[in-house]
């Protein structure tokens, strides 16, 4: 366990760090387009177009628009629209965050402060997650989305003593973690990737099953 303070900052991910997002997509709004006759195949491939062929992250227009496209798509894009907004855009979303994601936020905060860094389209992110509730845990001056690498958007946030990463991917926390060195040696990251098949190099990276692994670290 570290020695926390006021001054830390403890750096969170979003996106299957504490939210399951990979079984959100396809288990809560999936289905609901397959109900309308889009087999599920074509929503993969409608979904993947809609994160690859113009830049690397979700974008809702790009994925309504693959999805109209497709030649099994039997309906206007009004359709596709409406339940895209009805299922992602609703209270019922929460239950995707992970078991104990929550309890880590508001353990941190009492006595560090917790910023929110994802990676994704500005304005679909702050709007999921004024609806995921997500916002009123870390306040809107503590949420940062970026379109950049994370490690770039790093001098970006308010200056700090200590750092603490949460994250779930190897490579970019290692990178962060580096970066962050620079100005704190202490920097820790503790990093949720049960599957991970490669080596740990860093001695500052702690590899944990689950989030309530992360609370009994931390």
């Amino acid at each position: 366990m570290i020695n926390k303070t006021k001054d830390t900052m403890a750096i969170i991910d979003f996106d299957n760090t504490l939210f399951e997002t990979r079984r959100f997509w396809r288990e809560h709004l999936f289905p609901s387009y397959e109900k309308i006759g889009i087999p599920r195949k074509d929503i993969e491939s409608a979904f993947i177009k809609s994160t690859t062929v113009k830049v690397d992250y979700f974008i809702p227009e790009l994925f309504i628009q693959e999805l109209y496209s497709l030649k099994s798509c039997q309906h206007n894009k009004q359709v596709l629209e409406k339940i895209f907004n009805d299922k992602v855009y609703s209270p019922s979303v929460k239950k995707y965050y992970f078991p104990d994601a929550i309890r880590l936020i508001n353990g941190i905060k009492k006595n560090s402060r917790a910023v929110l860094l994802s990676y994704g389209d500005k304005k679909f992110k702050n709007k999921f997650f004024k609806h995921c509730g997500i916002n009123k845990h870390f306040g809107s001056q503590n949420i940062f989305v970026t379109t950049d690498k994370k490690i770039e958007v790093l001098n970006k946030l308010p200056k700090s003593s200590k750092y603490i990463i949460i994250n779930d991917n190897y490579s970019e926390t290692k990178n962060m973690v580096f970066w962050l060195q620079k100005a704190n040696a202490d920097t820790m990251a503790y990093l949720l990737d049960p599957n991970l098949d490669i080596k740990n190099e860093s001695d500052r990276i702690v590899i944990c099953q689950s989030i309530k692994e992360v609370c009994q670290k931390i």
